[in-house]
C-alpha cells in the first residue's frame, strides 16, 4: 500500500493461477472465465496419464533392478568379465614378498592400500553392490590420493570346477562413486550391509609371460589374518582353465600348496 509499484509485486510475488480468470493476448482470449479456448485440455490429460504410466513402470522395473539402479546413477560402464582367484592364509608374508623380487617374477607395478568395502546384499538375489573406498598410502605412510567406487557383484560361475580350488567370479557394472556412503545406503536400500576393511599390498606381475595381480592382504576388520591372493582376468572358461593351471603354479612358486586354499572371496568368510 506505501508503495506505488505495489501493484506489479502483488501481481509477480504474491498472485497464484487461481487468482487468474481471463487471459487476453493480442486481441484473442486464451482463457475465459477459468477456460482455456486453445487447448483440449481433456484430451492433454489422457495423454498425460499415458506418459505417466510409462513413467511408473520405469521406475518400477529400476526398484526391482540392481543393474537399472545403477546405470540411473550415471556414469557406470558396462565390463563384464570373469576373475579366477585363489587364495591361501598365511602367517608371515615376508617370505612371499621376498620371492615376488626374485629373477623368475617380473614385478610392473607395485602399489599399497587400504581398502575399505561396504557390501550392499539383497534377499531376493544373489547379485551385490559393493561400495569400494581406496586409499592409497606412499612409501612414507601417508595418504597420497582416494579413490571410491561401485561395483556390480554377480554369484561365482557354479559350473567351473577344479582340484586347485580357484575361484570363478563375475562382475557386471562399474561406476565410479560420487556420492557419499550414506546416500548410497540410502539410494540401493539393502537387505544387510557386510564392511570388510583391509591393508593391501598390490602387485602387477607376469609370470611365464601371463598378467596376474598378487594381493598380499592383511584383514584389519574383521581380524581374519593374513592373506596371499593371486587373481587374473579372463574372459572364457578354456583361458579361465589355462591360467587356473598357471596360477596353481605361481602358488607353488611362491611356496604355498593350492590344498590349503580358500575358495571364498573376503565377504563370505566373515
Amino acid at each position: 500500500m506505501r508503495d506505488p509499484d505495489g501493484t506489479y509485486a502483488q501481481i509477480v510475488y504474491a498472485t497464484k493461477a487461481t487468482d487468474v480468470s481471463d487471459v487476453l493476448v493480442n486481441g484473442k482470449w486464451l482463457l475465459k472465465d477459468r477456460e482455456l479456448t486453445t487447448i483440449d485440455e481433456k484430451s492433454l490429460l489422457e495423454q498425460g496419464r499415458v506418459f505417466a504410466a510409462k513413467v511408473d513402470k520405469f521406475l518400477s522395473e529400476r526398484e526391482e533392478s540392481l543393474m537399472n539402479k545403477l546405470v540411473a546413477i550415471g556414469g557406470a560402464t558396462q565390463e563384464e568379465s570373469f576373475e579366477i582367484q585363489i587364495k591361501v592364509k598365511v602367517d608371515d608374508t615376508g617370505a612371499i614378498i621376498e620371492k615376488l623380487n626374485s629373477p623368475d617374477v617380473i614385478i610392473e607395478v607395485k602399489k599399497h592400500y587400504k581398502q575399505f568395502d561396504t557390501y550392499f546384499q539383497f534377499g531376493r538375489t544373489k547379485e551385490m553392490i559393493r561400495y569400494r573406498e581406496d586409499e592409497l598410502i606412499d612409501e612414507k605412510g601417508n595418504i597420497k590420493s582416494v579413490r571410491s567406487r561401485l561395483t556390480m557383484i554377480g554369484d561365482a560361475r557354479e559350473d567351473f570346477k577344479t582340484d586347485t580350488n580357484v575361484l570363478l567370479s563375475r562382475s557386471r557394472y562399474i561406476a565410479p562413486a560420487s556420492n557419499s556412503l550414506r546416500f548410497y545406503k540410502e539410494y540401493f536400500k539393502p537387505d544387510s550391509i557386510l564392511e570388510v576393511q583391509k591393508d593391501r599390498q598390490r602387485f602387477h606381475v607376469m609370470y611365464k609371460g601371463i598378467k596376474f595381480f598378487v594381493n598380499v592382504d592383511t584383514m584389519v576388520s574383521p581380524e581374519l589374518g593374513k592373506f596371499v591372493e593371486i587373481k587374473s582376468k579372463t574372459w572364457s572358461l578354456i583361458d579361465a582353465e589355462q591360467k587356473t593351471k598357471l596360477a596353481a603354479a605361481l602358488l607353488d612358486f611362491l611356496g604355498l600348496t593350492s590344498a590349503k586354499a580358500v575358495n571364498d572371496d573376503y565377504h563370505k568368510l566373515v
